[in-house]
């Protein structure tokens, strides 16, 4: 049997923000994901990448949105989040909808496989600030569903009921 480095070697993981950003079309008013082309992949993802020092992860989900997709979005916190107690003296994150581990090949932050901690925030797009770094398509959900330059775990992500309906 082939060993699987990504097993048995002690994990690796590199944290990581992904943001789901829905607006309504300004052609149908129906639903429509953005996402940026990732010339390292060779497809379409939605906007996310590798925390930063000193961010925190909300924070490295809305600058790779800026980076990315080129615009501004308000985070909707996750279901999970409970508003802090009154007089709580620290500041309170919105909630990812999911954190994720997944396995990640070689990149530009980690040279050999790893894994990405990938906490995942759904958003609602507020205004365009600057051009985008990549290539950006805003899709509906049937479209989503149809482009064969999507990962299949965007694609499910992309169209859960609950977010875009």
């Amino acid at each position: 049997m082939e060993e699987d480095p990504l097993v048995d070697a002690p994990v690796k993981y590199d944290m990581t923000a992904t943001n789901l950003v829905f607006r309504r079309s300004e052609d149908t008013g129906d639903w429509v994901a953005g996402v940026a082309y990732h010339v390292r992949l060779g497809g379409f993802l939605p906007a996310g990448g590798h925390w930063e020092n000193g961010e925190t992860l909300v924070e490295t989900a809305l600058r790779e949105t800026v980076e990315e997709l080129g615009c501004r979005t308000l985070i909707i916190p996750g279901l999970s989040s409970m508003p802090a107690p009154a007089g709580y003296p620290h500041a309170v994150c919105p909630a990812p909808w999911w954190i994720i581990d997944c396995r990640a090949s070689a990149d530009g932050h980690t040279p050999e496989p790893h894994r990405h901690l990938d906490h995942t925030f759904v958003s609602i797009f507020e205004r365009e600030v600057q051009a985008p770094e990549t290539a950006v398509d805003w899709l509906t959900r049937q479209q989503v569903k149809d482009r064969a330059d999507l990962s299949h775990d965007s694609r499910l992500q992309l169209t859960v009921s609950e977010v875009v309906d």
